[in-house]
């Protein structure tokens, strides 16, 4: 395995890995298929994440991916909010 395919399989577990925390943390449905939706605006390559050399689609991923983990965090966050009202 050449050092490009190395870079390239480690890029896509870290991916996945952060995906996967997302989905830990409650991540709607609509940010998945945002993130897909944004993982590539060239239409090639892998279609679960943007190709390293394409920016736009790196960019719109990051976003989509950052909007996310900005509504996981804020689900996070009203969590214990609900849990006080109830009782």
């Amino acid at each position: 395995m050449t050092a490009p395919q190395i870079i390239h399989e480690q890029r896509l577990k870290n991916l996945d890995r952060f995906e996967e925390a997302l989905e830990r943390l409650g991540v709607l449905e609509a940010h998945e298929a945002a993130l897909r939706a944004a993982s590539s605006t060239t239409g090639l390559g892998d279609p679960r994440h943007p190709r390293h050399d394409d920016l736009v689609g790196l960019a719109a991923y990051q976003a989509a991916a950052h909007a996310a983990l900005a509504e996981a965090i804020e689900l996070k966050l009203k969590a214990p909010e609900a849990k006080a009202t109830k009782k």
